[in-house]
């Protein structure tokens, strides 16, 4: 979603339009802003053994339960350590006595959701006007302005030990800009 509105004091809106020093400090003033909420992204899990002996491809596990079960509630800390359910996978290796010597993992493709989007960007400019055909525009710009992490997929390789894990982010912590910007 975004926004752009601009506040109605000042000079010719409807609070505070008689000029003079309210004007000045507070009228001209737009607030825009972009709030983007998403779903996670499905990714696959993978293992480092090669249980089909094949050359080519991904090794996958074999899926025995579901790894979407844990709670997003959960604490901060907690998801960082563990964001999916580990134990929903075990190793593929050979020999099985029961599928043969090599087989593929029985997990299927993107079983795992990651962790979703939760972003604010904001920004406030004021125009002040000094010609008739010039002005000087002040901005204030602040991106992911409430500094909420948005992590990246988990360690995705069953047998490492991030496995599970976030462990980087995909959008910088809060970003704060000012400018001063004229125009002629």
């Amino acid at each position: 979603m975004s926004y752009v509105y601009e506040l109605p004091v000042g000079k010719g809106k409807q609070f505070l339009n008689k000029g003079g020093v309210g004007n000045i400090v507070l009228g001209g003033w737009q607030v825009n802003g972009i709030t983007t909420f998403q779903a996670g992204s499905p990714f696959t899990v993978t293992q480092v053994l090669n249980g089909a002996n094949v050359d080519s491809g991904q090794f996958r596990p074999d899926l025995i339960g579901n790894p979407n079960d844990l709670s997003h509630s959960r604490h901060r800390g907690q998801q960082v350590a563990q964001f999916f359910d580990t134990s929903a996978f075990r190793v593929n290796q050979p020999p099985d006595p029961v599928n043969g010597p090599f087989r593929f993992g029985t997990e299927g493709r993107h079983v795992v959701i990651g962790p979703g989007i939760n972003d604010f960007d904001f920004a406030a400019y004021k125009v002040f006007p000094f010609k008739e055909t010039r002005q000087l525009q002040f901005r204030a710009e602040f991106f992911n302005i409430f500094n909420h992490p948005i992590f990246a997929n988990p360690g995705a390789t069953l047998g490492t030990l991030q496995f599970g894990r976030l462990s980087a982010t995909t959008v910088d912590p809060r970003d704060i800009q000012f400018a001063l910007k004229l125009y002629f």
